[in-house]
């Protein structure tokens, strides 16, 4: 038909408004939806009403425009309750490209039967459309299987029935049944007011349960967060109370090694307190060797001129020198090397002291020979008198000068005698023996020497610590021939300078060197009257 008349605008615009207030129903719906606003939901039932208003104030010659806009919203309601289904079915929240496909091809068929408008439609319009409107169908009903949808849900199925009773009346208006056709439009348009309230209700109850499944994976989120939390928690809590007990044994151990650290610093103390008392007892026991030990005053009043070097070791010494007047004129000058040094040799050095004094001075035995025959029998039963074997003794050399000093008599215990006059020096080997220490079946008796003295000569008997001690460029000891050639060149000094002489030789040879062993030589020079 051709618009010539006011009713013909009038229908125009009757369907128009009632379209526009069907298709704003689920816009409203779908707006609220998404935006989470509740009260939209309520304004989506306005437009509803409108468009129910509008239909009833329809002229009767515009129905077939009504039909045309009825199969339009209807394929818009259709498409929106397809997409909220897969949404609330959990398949997806994008629109796939076979949805939009179907919808583009609904668009077209409309489109088809609103151009040209002219009414009634022809029988072949009619055909077309219900073969686009077949082809739509079977593209959603397609998208309806890819998104596994098992059970359409009402608005669903109303809508599919919208569209095929719009595309009945349609096909009756192309035959000429207006009359069946407004039937069918009015009872079309009265499925799609029901389906867009269901619709609404179902967009609510989704948003609802949207909202509540949201909570729901806020909750169980939070959930999982607090037992990470707690994981967390316990964790931390199984470090610190192995920190705990790994600080706890720590703790232990330092009080254990601070106890121990008090007990060795009381024990340190002690042993301090007993090296104090013990040094004490040494300086003592130095003093009292010093006290046995003859004085320069009297080494010259009974030898003339005459020196002696000590060097001990340590503070006492095992090495000894005895010099006494035994009467007549007769001097007996006795040197020995005692085992051992420090402290056990200073005990030999007291002992063999004291047995010098018995035999010489208090049995008068004076021959050289026969005091190391007696001090060796002595020390052995000294020694062994705890039923022990005799393991400790002492070399020694024994110079017997006799008055107006042209006559001597040496006897050594592997102690040798030194005389050194003009650049020379030469050595009267004692006997290869000790006094004491371990007794050999083929060891030599003592024998004495008689010395015929020579004015200005000197005399040396040494212990043999000079000649062990060791030093040099090559670390040697300095050896009994180097000792010798020393003797020979500083015999021609003072007896003093000599003294200061081999202390020097001693001293630079050793170096930084620890000393070896107790030194002790003594010297005299021949003064015949």
């Amino acid at each position: 038909m051709h618009w010539t008349g006011s009713g013909d605008v009038f229908s125009l615009a009757a369907a128009v408004a009632c379209g526009l207030g069907l298709a704003l129903a689920p816009v409203l719906a779908l707006y609220a939806h998404h935006s989470g606003q509740k009260h939209v939901h309520a304004l989506a039932s306005a437009p509803l009403l409108a468009a129910l208003a509008a239909f009833s104030a329809c002229p009767v010659d515009g129905a077939s425009w009504i039909s045309v806009l009825c199969a339009g919203l209807a394929t818009a309601v259709f498409l929106l309750s397809t997409y909220f289904e897969m949404r609330l079915a959990g398949r997806g929240t994008g629109l796939p490209r076979i949805f939009v496909l179907s919808g583009a091809v609904f668009a077209a068929g409309w489109g088809f039967l609103a151009y040209p408008l002219h009414n009634p439609l022809p029988p072949t319009g009619a055909a077309l459309f219900l073969a686009v409107l077949l082809a739509g169908t079977g593209l959603l009903l397609l998208q309806k299987k890819r998104a596994r949808i098992e059970k359409p849900s009402l608005p669903l199925r109303a809508a599919y029935l919208v569209l095929l009773l719009a595309g009945i009346a349609l096909a009756f208006h192309g035959t000429g049944l207006v009359t069946a056709a407004a039937a069918l439009d009015a009872f079309a348009l009265l499925t799609l007011l029901a389906v867009a309230m269901a619709a609404h209700a179902a967009f609510a109850g989704g948003a609802a349960k949207e909202g509540a499944v949201a909570t729901n994976r806020t909750l169980r989120l939070a959930a999982r967060n607090l037992e990470d939390e707690n994981r967390q928690l316990s964790d931390m809590a199984a470090r610190l109370e192995f920190e705990k007990g790994r600080l706890q044994q720590k703790r232990s151990e330092l009080e254990k090694e601070n106890r121990q650290a008090e007990d060795r610093i009381r024990e340190l103390c002690r042993t301090a307190d007993a090296f104090f008392t013990l040094g004490q007892s040494i300086d003592y026991a130095r003093r009292i060797q010093q006290a046995l030990t003859p004085s320069d005053a009297k080494l010259r009043q009974l030898l003339g001129e005459s020196f002696v070097l000590n060097l001990p070791r340590d503070k006492v010494s095992g090495d000894f020198v005895w010099c006494e007047n035994l009467g007549e004129g007769w001097v007996l000058l006795f040197l020995a090397d005692c085992t051992g040094h420090g402290v056990p040799g200073a005990f030999m050095s007291a002992l063999g002291t004291m047995m010098l004094g018995q035999i010489a001075v208090g049995r008068s035995i004076r021959r050289p020979d026969q005091v190391l025959a007696e001090m060796d029998a002595g020390l052995r039963s000294a020694l062994s008198s705890n039923g022990g074997s005799v393991q400790d003794g002492m070399e020694a050399a024994a110079l017997l000068l006799a008055p107006g000093r042209r006559q001597a008599l040496y006897c050594g215990a592997k102690l040798p005698l030194f005389r050194a006059a003009n650049g020379t020096c030469e050595v009267v080997e004692g006997v290869r023996r000790s006094i004491g220490g371990r007794l050999r079946e083929n060891s030599p008796a003592f024998e004495s020497v008689s010395l015929t003295l020579r004015r200005g000569e000197m005399l040396y008997l040494s212990s043999d610590g000079f000649q062990d001690q060791l030093g040099g460029p090559e670390d040697h000891r300095y050896m009994k021939a180097r000792f010798r050639d020393t003797l020979a060149w500083t015999s021609a000094l003072p007896v003093a300078e000599q003294r200061a002489t081999l202390l020097s030789s001693h001293n630079q040879w050793r170096g930084k060197r620890d000393q070896t062993d107790d030194v002790m030589v003594a010297g005299l020079r021949i003064q015949q009257a």
